[in-house]
């Protein structure tokens, strides 16, 4: 599979099926075949910009599923999350053909919240 960088309403993007740097957070996914660690897919959670309506969003993320699933990939998956009937954030998922993706050289300390890290309290 090529790697071609794409660049989807300011969002970069690893591998021409992999998702946003620009979101908050996100995940890879990997399977093993015949031993050999493969990266398979990913998703990304993707936020409102300040001021930015429900529809606004909506069609923003749409526009950014429909330009992925312009490549050549497995599937694209979109999970909206809903609260108090209005949404705060949506997730894309992507599933494409395993490719290689041996573990990298990676000196930072490994840790810390999935949720990021939490305020004080009292203070």
């Amino acid at each position: 599979m090529t790697h071609v960088p794409i660049d989807l309403d300011g969002i970069e993007a690893r591998s021409i099926a992999s998702l946003p740097g620009r979101s908050e957070f996100g995940n890879d996914l990997f399977v093993y075949e015949d031993g050999q660690r493969m990266l398979a897919g990913a998703s990304r959670t993707i936020r409102p910009h300040d001021g930015e309506t429900g529809s606004e969003f909506r069609r923003r993320v749409e526009a950014i599923v429909i330009a992925i699933d312009g490549h050549k990939v497995k599937t694209v998956e979109l999970s909206e999350e809903i609260r108090a009937g209005i949404i705060v954030q949506a997730q894309v998922a992507v599933r494409w053909p395993p490719e290689p993706a041996p573990i990298q050289d990676d000196g930072r300390l490994a840790g810390g919240r999935p949720t990021g890290p939490r305020g004080t309290r009292g203070a």
